[in-house]
């Protein structure tokens, strides 16, 4: 059943990370391959590693190294464009989700509050159900747990079907609430 109560509708969590944590996740992964490039960077340059590298790709000119070599700076290149790519998209992907989800919250606000409103006829005071169908007050509260009913007459109802005590009851009533 809807939420009737006039409390605010809170939000399900799935299993699923929200998108907050995919693109947080993303950063951690471009930031991890950066400080692993700069490390790479730094120890190459204490240790000249492109120099032993190609003195032992000449040394080794037979097993071909110098071509594994470039390949290895292509894959790394490939690699940073992906993790650009993907945290790119991850914006992306977050910036629709959360405007997809402000619109589901405004849409979860409109059926709530349309949720409150009541059809009552203007002629018998029936209300229309969600069948469609039109039954009285009372079964009606009842029916869907809103209240429970209880039976009284106003001053006006008292006085017209019941004249003969109406002012007695009345004033009876009005002593007993303090008027």
């Amino acid at each position: 059943m809807a939420n009737q109560g006039g409390a605010p509708a809170r939000a399900v969590t799935g299993a699923k990370p929200g998108a907050g944590a995919l693109r947080h996740r993303a950063v951690v992964d471009a930031l991890i391959l950066l400080t692993l490039a700069l490390l790479f960077y730094l120890l190459a340059r204490e240790y000249d590693f492109l120099e032993h590298i190609a003195a032992y790709t000449r040394a080794h000119e037979e097993y071909e190294l110098d071509e594994l070599f470039s390949l290895a700076v292509f894959v790394a290149i490939l690699l940073i464009f992906y993790s650009v790519r993907r945290l790119v998209d991850l914006v992306r992907y977050a910036r629709r989700l959360s405007e997809t989800n402000l619109r589901l919250s405004q849409t979860l606000e409109e059926v709530s509050r349309l949720r409150k409103l009541l059809p009552v006829c203007a002629g018998c005071k029936k209300v229309r159900n969600d069948e469609g169908y039109w039954q009285e007050v009372d079964a009606y509260l009842a029916r869907y747990h809103l209240a429970r009913i209880t039976h009284g007459l106003c001053p006006d109802c008292m006085a017209k079907y019941y004249p003969e005590v109406a002012a007695e009851v009345i004033e009876r009533e009005a002593q007993a609430s303090g008027l």
